[in-house]
């Protein structure tokens, strides 16, 4: 079995001091660019890699960035799976840092599991999905670590900072595009109006109802699961009425369970019924006909999401809020 190489091993084959090496590993101290390089080639030539476990020890820092996904599940959307690839990229310029999801809470244990779980990991930072509980949010805001709360931004304080859109926004150009098409009786489809996302995009939809003139129907609100499921479950029953010609949906994994629906039922899209949805999935240009979304760059939102926590300058104010542009993208439900 080969021989551990330690950092003591390193320190007298570049011919430097212990602490030295310290100083290169923790980049606590300048060091000339000479020194840099003799350690360099010691460590590559030697094979070796610092403990990260005994490192944390000393410096007080795992280096473990956590993820927590409050509401829904993974393998629900696929809008989670670009959410992660986005963080990864960010945490691929920190090679130091890893990225650890958290696995299942039980909802009746979620804020002392979630605050146990962030204790027990020792985790440096933080990024929370969907969290929208006031009694939590507080509760993480005594924690001693910054915290990136994505799609909420209702409370203020000194260690939470925030990635969103403008929702209002989104749900308003959305709708203005069904209007501008024609399309006057359009029903709207989310998860209720509990969740402050969902809420933002039903106003600024009914903003350009009102805009238009057009009558704001309650029984054109219709409640589902952001899953390809809802979507199919939402849309057998929208189905039953033919007076509406066009659909928002607050996602566009419901937009796709939509379209299954109608299609399969033998209706032609967008001629019979338009369909608009949320998020601008790369796979909505794979759907036929490619779906119209509201594009929100969510990749974007989650490099962002770790750059708040880790690019901030300690000596500056960092930002604590952070808007990603959305757009319009048309595709062919429209």
């Amino acid at each position: 079995m080969s021989k551990n190489i330690t950092i003591k091993d390193v320190a007298r084959e570049a011919g430097v001091s212990i602490a030295t090496i310290s100083y290169y590993l923790n980049g606590k101290k300048k060091l000339k660019e000479e020194t840099k390089e003799k350690i360099l080639d010691v460590i590559n030539r030697l094979g070796y890699n610092t403990n990260l476990a005994a490192k944390a020890l000393v410096t007080s820092q795992s280096k473990l960035i956590g993820f927590v996904l409050a509401t829904g599940s993974l393998e629900s959307n696929p809008y989670y799976s670009t959410l992660l690839a986005g963080m990864n990229s960010a945490i691929k310029e920190h090679s130091e840092y890893d990225l650890l999801i958290a696995g299942s809470f039980e909802e009746r244990n979620f804020k002392r599991a979630v605050i146990d779980w962030i204790k027990k990991r020792g985790l440096d930072a933080v990024v929370f999905m969907g969290l929208n509980d006031k009694e939590i949010i507080e509760e993480l805001s005594k924690l001693n670590i910054p915290i990136s709360l994505i799609d909420q931004d209702n409370y203020s304080f000194d260690n939470l900072y925030t990635i969103k859109i403008d929702d209002e926004m989104g749900g308003y150009i959305g709708t203005k595009h069904l209007i501008s098409k024609g399309y006057k009786n359009i029903a709207f489809v989310g998860e209720g109006l509990v969740g402050e996302v969902t809420k933002l995009r039903y106003s600024g939809y009914k903003r350009a109802l009102e805009e238009a003139n057009l009558e704001i129907n309650p029984k054109n609100l219709y409640d589902t699961q952001i899953t390809y499921e809802g979507g199919i479950n939402v849309g057998n029953t929208i189905m039953e009425r033919k007076d509406i010609d066009a659909i928002f949906s607050v996602a566009d994994v419901v937009a796709y369970g939509i379209m299954r629906t109608y299609i399969i039922a033998g209706y032609y899209i967008p001629k019979d019924i338009a369909i608009i949805g949320f998020d601008n999935l790369k796979s909505s240009s794979y759907m036929t006909p490619t779906l119209t979304s509201i594009d929100q760059n969510i990749f974007l939102k989650g490099k962002k999401s770790i750059e708040i926590l880790l690019n901030g300058d300690k000596n500056q104010k960092i930002q604590n809020k952070i808007l990603i542009p959305i757009s319009l993208v048309k595709g062919e439900t429209t």
